[in-house]
């Protein structure tokens, strides 16, 4: 809840300190694999905000392996997959860069 404070808060440099103090933990949890895919949707969301390209590819490819995680809902990741899109496109509209908009605009 810290880091979605600092997050919600535009603190995003502290809000990926405190995530990513934390990762290799989420990580380890393997019975419920929803710490991992917040935490890991929390940092690209903060990358995007940051204009962070290198650390927003990277850690949205860690998010992308959750993708067929049995203790995750397709719905719910389909959710935090979509959100993370709109940002993408929202990012690279503001960039004028039309194509990568168009990409993420077309994804599901």
């Amino acid at each position: 809840m810290k880091a979605y404070i600092e997050l919600y808060n535009k603190n995003y440099k502290k809000s990926n300190e405190l995530i990513l103090s934390k990762l290799d933990y989420y990580k380890s949890i393997k019975e419920d694999s929803f710490y991992q895919l917040y935490a890991l949707f929390m940092l690209v969301t903060n990358f995007v905000d940051l204009n962070d390209d290198a650390n927003r590819i990277k850690y949205y490819t860690d998010f992308k392996t959750l993708e067929n995680d049995t203790t995750i809902t397709k719905y719910l990741y389909n959710i935090h997959d979509v959100s993370l899109n709109i940002s993408f496109s929202k990012m690279f509209l503001t960039r004028k860069e039309l194509d990568s908009t168009a990409f993420y605009l077309k994804k599901r």
